[in-house]
């Protein structure tokens, strides 16, 4: 069984988040904007600009989906669903239908 690593098993030393003695990511000021920062992931590339408490968070999710190796794509099936769940069928003749919405508005009276 693989380990599930989480947020607690890494520790900043500077700007490199590291596991153990190992660098694991590391965030660096922006060459233009010295109060930006960007992280610089595990494949080399720079993010966009954010500030340093941004940066730092980013760098916690980069540095966990390397070190987890999970898929972070957005699942297509909605939260809760069964996985294999059946289209709905339309609705029986023998249902009411719901009321229009070009309907005109009941008109209130006055409270007075």
């Amino acid at each position: 069984m693989a380990r599930d690593y989480r947020c607690k098993d890494l520790d900043w030393k500077g700007d490199r988040l590291c596991l153990g003695s190992r660098s694991i990511i590391t965030i660096e000021r922006d060459g233009t904007y010295p109060a930006m920062w960007r992280v610089r992931k595990p494949t080399g590339t720079l993010t966009d600009m954010v500030n340093r408490a941004r940066a730092k968070d980013a760098a916690y999710g980069y540095a966990l989906a390397e070190l987890n190796q999970y898929d972070a794509r957005p699942s297509r099936r909605r939260a809760g669903a069964p996985k294999s769940a059946a289209p709905t069928s339309p609705p029986s003749p023998l249902e009411p239908e719901t009321p229009s919405l070009t309907m005109e508005p009941e008109r209130m009276e006055p409270d007075c």
